[in-house]
């Protein structure tokens, strides 16, 4: 009930829809800076966000901590490509359905083709992120995400704190 109908609301664009380590270019001279990207053929019109989803569930993977690793991509992407209030507080649910996604279309994939191991290559650290994901409060979740984009955690909070800072004490 939180995404849904919200997504019509939200900006859309062409997406590459496949960052991530087998398809990403880097810098010969900086290996930390990505050049380019490789493989356009997931593109599709959608939702602007699910481009930083899609890319968060890939870099998530392996990270050994979901928060810092969360925190610095939606940091980064959003110093070059701002986000709305609306993408901040969706991210981290579009990025867990792009997880869902992924191992039900490669579930699907396998049985088709049996013989390509390859569909199967993200499956098992997919599942392992979803249970990972699981343990983690999807509020604060939300809220890390909105404050790497440069919002308030919780809205509402620094009227919140305001109002406390100058109430009279009892």
């Amino acid at each position: 009930p939180r995404v849904l109908p919200r997504l019509p609301t939200l900006r859309a664009a062409v997406l590459h829809q496949d960052a991530n380590d087998w398809n990403i270019i880097t810098d010969p001279n900086d290996p930390a800076r990505i050049s380019g990207l490789i493989d356009f053929g997931d593109m599709c019109h959608g939702r602007t966000v699910n481009e930083l989803a899609i890319t968060l569930a890939y870099a998530l993977l392996a990270a050994p901590d979901l928060y810092a690793a969360t925190r610095a991509l939606v940091s980064g992407f959003s110093q070059t490509f701002p986000l709305t209030e609306d993408e901040a507080d969706l991210v981290f649910d579009l990025m867990r359905m792009r997880l869902v996604c992924s191992v039900c279309i490669s579930s699907r994939q396998s049985k088709l083709h049996p013989e390509n191991d390859s569909l199967l290559i993200s499956q098992a650290p997919a599942f392992a992120l979803l249970e990972r994901l699981d343990q983690l409060d999807p509020a604060f979740m939300i809220a890390l995400c909105r404050k790497a984009a440069g919002f308030e955690a919780i809205p509402g909070a620094a009227e919140v704190t305001k109002y406390l800072a100058h109430s009279p004490r009892q």
